[in-house]
């Protein structure tokens, strides 16, 4: 990797980099990228994220549960069930691509796992400790001892490939020429630096699960589920130059104890815990025959359907579980999807041997993937991203799959003249323009995230309807035209206000292609009468734009 550095006034360096395949964001799928394409023949990788690598990611703060199948012989654990459950709930994926980005991968993921020193709880026999949960058709958690420290492990790994690693770096743009992508501008989150990456290929893994438009009952976006750092670039960075992306309409969200961002559903399930609401009825088997064993979205369904009879708030009860599956669930499980949790179950004063958990609905987190071939390649040549991704499985399976191809491409192409890039004084300008504004009229970047959350709050909630999502999509093209007076008072609040830039056209189109739905795909429902046909729901929603145009269809998943 060559750098040259390039001062820019007052306001720090440029620095100019060139590699072969440009990782963008550094989380479980980017590490496996990197050592996909390293392990592919392809020596000069960049890797970048807006954190340090050690801890950034959806896994950066722990791991507790890895879901595999690992063909011991059942129907639900083979490779067939795993290639049909994850191609039919609405991923937008086909067979094929499943297939080659998930099912032929995780077996072998695991024993990597298992390589670089993460440990998973086994029986007295010996064998695997697995439970069910979410709605998967049999035992595919596998629980970790030490997760912990899975990102760090898998950090070091990925160092000690040589890959080279810029850290605390946004990817703010991509750059590219008749169709093929050449670039990136990355712009430094406590240097104020420019990084103006040249690269055969691209790779987006900035997280599938765009967050930060919703929050729970705190109404902190920052005491969430998902990670708040995930705020649309994976979908608007690649959109600007062309790229189409997909499932923007098929928002998640999931059961949270009560003004505590940490879900632990999966723990809960797993552990066969009963859900009950304030008349202290088991519920939930009436949604689904899963009960609270149940997919994320058929929980939501339940919960809301509750409410809606009066008979919130709602609980966890624990209380008839063995004692040794107790000290499992309290010691092992809760504590890694978030290490305070028995700080908060202690200052709440609940032991949950006898005393009920009160849960929640947490904030809804948004889709958004890049549209891609089954090279994992988008309609612009060269960048490649994640056919689907929302555990840490698949984030780690895709992510090597499309390192992989990745290496491939930038092999085939190593004898073709690189594509020049620059930015114009015009292009710096407007990148540091934030950091130049002052005034009454100004706004920081959280009041104006704010403006977003309350409009999507009340318009693009649990239920929705045609005429409250086209006055959603009206307020945020008005909420659009002030964009440019959003001030930045430091750096931090520069990287914030670009992050707000992408979350508030993130929303847009999660709008319009929610819009573009005739049927219902996500954690909502709609009040209006909608054509609910099968093949409509489970059919993503494709947007792009092309010689400043906008364009949107529904693509067909064969």
């Amino acid at each position: 990797m060559g750098w040259v550095q390039e001062k820019l006034g007052n306001n720090g360096s440029a620095f100019k980099l060139e590699g072969d395949v440009l990782i963008c964001g550094a989380g479980a799928a980017g590490c496996l990228a990197a050592i996909g394409a390293v392990e592919h023949g392809c020596s000069d990788v960049i890797i970048v994220d807006k954190g340090r690598l050690e801890g950034c990611g959806c896994c950066g703060a722990g791991q507790d549960h890895f879901s595999a199948h690992l063909n011991s012989g059942p129907d639900w654990d083979s490779d067939d069930a795993a290639t049909k459950w994850y191609s039919t709930p609405g991923w937008g994926v086909s067979p094929n691509l499943v297939e080659k980005t998930f099912t032929r991968h995780v077996g072998g993921m695991v024993n990597r796992l298992e390589s670089l020193g993460i440990e998973f709880f086994k029986d007295e026999g010996g064998s695997y400790y697995r439970t069910q949960a979410l709605g998967q058709p049999g035992p595919w958690w596998m629980m970790m001892k030490n997760g912990k420290y899975v990102k760090r492990k898998l950090a070091a790994k990925v160092r000690s490939l040589g890959v080279n690693v810029l850290d605390h770096v946004m990817i703010i743009r991509l750059l590219s020429e008749d169709n093929i992508v050449s670039g990136a501008v990355g712009l430094g989150t406590r240097s104020g630096n420019l990084y103006i990456i040249s690269a055969r290929t691209v790779i987006f893994a900035m997280g599938s699960h765009q967050s930060r438009w919703s929050t729970n009952s705190t109404g902190n976006p920052f005491n969430i589920w998902q990670n708040p750092a995930n705020t649309g670039s994976n979908v608007i960075v690649g959109y600007d130059i062309g790229a189409k992306v997909k499932n923007l309409e098929m928002c998640v969200a999931t059961i949270l104890p009560k003004g505590f961002g940490a879900p632990a559903m999966n723990a809960f399930g797993g552990m066969n815990v009963d859900i009950v609401n304030a008349l202290g009825e088991s519920f939930m088997k009436q949604y689904h025959p899963l009960g609270p064993q149940a997919p994320r979205g058929s929980l939501i369904s339940g919960f809301y359907e509750e409410a809606q009879k009066g008979k919130d708030p709602f609980f966890i009860d624990a209380r008839h579980i063995p004692e040794k599956d107790m000290m499992h669930l309290i010691n092992n499980l809760l504590s890694v999807d978030k290490d305070t949790f028995g700080d908060y179950l202690a200052h709440r004063r609940i032991d949950l041997r006898k005393d009920l958990l009160e849960v929640e609905i947490g904030e809804f987190s948004g889709g958004g993937n890049l549209l891609v071939d089954d090279d994992c390649q988008s309609n612009v040549k060269g960048l490649f991203g994640l056919p689907f991704s929302g555990m840490l499985s698949t984030a780690m399976c895709g992510g090597y799959a499309v390192g992989a191809e990745a290496a491939e491409y930038a092999k085939k192409h190593s004898g073709y003249p690189r594509i020049q890039i620059s930015l114009s004084k015009e292009d710096i300008s407007e990148i540091l323009a934030p950091l130049a504004r002052s005034g009454s009229d100004c706004c920081t970047p959280r009041e104006f995230a704010d403006l977003i959350r309350q409009i999507m709050r009340y318009y693009m909630g649990y239920v929705r309807n045609q005429r409250k999502m086209e006055l959603a999509l009206e307020k945020l093209r008005m909420v659009d035209e002030h964009v440019s007076r959003v001030m930045a008072r430091n750096l931090h609040e520069l990287i914030r206000t670009h992050e707000t830039a992408h979350l508030l056209r993130y929303c847009e189109l999660m709008v319009q292609a929610s819009l573009a739905k005739k049927g219902v795909k996500g954690f909502y429902k709609r009040s209006d009468n909608v054509n609910r046909d099968k093949d409509d729901r489970f059919s993503p929603v494709v947007l792009w734009r092309s010689q400043g145009q906008s364009f949107t269809e529904l693509q067909v998943v064969r």
